[in-house]
């Protein structure tokens, strides 16, 4: 079976105010978030928010899991793998995105998206 992960956001001159990953990165090498985080950096301004989900290792702690540090496949489904925040921060950086927050769920008068299986959204920007 052919590998394709193609992370490009279509032209390059194409610019973003709002990018949303969600449930791509939770299934995701470093690897591959790093090759998502470097194509959502070349659609960006410094305006534009970067939202994607990810699990959390310290919200997966009750269910004894711990943080992945041997990736057999870069992309892992059905299973899930588990992230450390500063693990998170540092791949993006390497990007050229930095971590600004991260929040539990959208839960508004526009958007009710509560997350399944501990998934956190990180928000991104350019890294400033």
């Amino acid at each position: 079976m052919e590998k394709f992960y193609d992370f490009s956001f279509g032209e390059e001159d194409l610019k973003f105010d709002f990018i949303f990953a969600h449930s791509i990165w939770t299934h995701a090498s470093p690897t591959l978030i790093k090759n998502c985080s470097s194509a959502a950096a070349r659609v960006m301004t410094d305006n534009t928010i970067f939202f994607s989900t990810y699990r959390d290792i310290d919200l997966t702690r009750k269910k004894n899991i711990s943080e992945t540090t041997s990736f057999k496949e870069d992309w892992l489904y059905p299973g899930c793998y588990a992230y450390r925040r500063e693990t998170i921060q540092k791949i993006v950086e390497s990007a050229g995105l930095e971590l600004v927050e991260v929040l539990s769920s959208f839960e508004d008068d526009v958007i009710d998206l509560p997350q399944p299986k501990r998934q956190i959204w990180g928000v991104f920007r350019l890294k400033r």
